[in-house]
């Protein structure tokens, strides 16, 4: 899915194996003016960043072949400063406490509004001043924005 492309919006990445939710969020950032890849599972996730070009990765926890907390890691790696938000339904407190050394990082607790994740997005694309990101990672809950 590829939409309209502004340098402010950005392009993103988005890799979650639900395909209704895949879709969806895809959609809301189209229409919000980004330009979206899409792809349904942590290695292909992991390749496609790795190609570089994007402001921001938006990742499922759980995936095939590839936890989201994987991919974080193994794109640190090649890239410390693109913005991830990683989302799940449930995601564990260690799991958070082991992502932060990966910043810039968000977290997003589905399910969540389009709103809430459009808030999410803007914050991850928000120029950072020379920091690699901030020292706790946000969390935004289910209908809070």
């Amino acid at each position: 899915m590829r939409g309209r492309t502004s340098k402010r919006a950005g392009r993103i990445l988005v890799a979650e194996d639900d395909p209704e939710i895949r879709e969806l969020i895809g959609r809301a950032l189209v229409l919000a003016g980004h330009q979206v890849d899409l792809c349904e599972e942590g290695a292909t996730a992991l390749a496609k960043a790795r190609q570089g070009g994007y402001a921001l990765v938006i990742l499922d926890y759980r995936m095939p072949r590839r936890l989201g907390t994987t991919v974080l890691k193994a794109l640190r790696q090649d890239d410390p400063s693109t913005p991830v938000i990683l989302m799940s339904a449930h995601l564990p407190d260690d799991v958070r406490a082991g992502c932060r050394p990966f910043a810039p990082v968000q977290f997003l607790a589905k399910p969540f509004s389009i709103g809430v994740l459009r808030d999410a997005v803007a914050r991850s694309l928000r120029p950072r001043s020379g920091r690699r990101g901030p020292s706790t990672p946000s969390c935004a809950a289910p209908g809070h924005s």
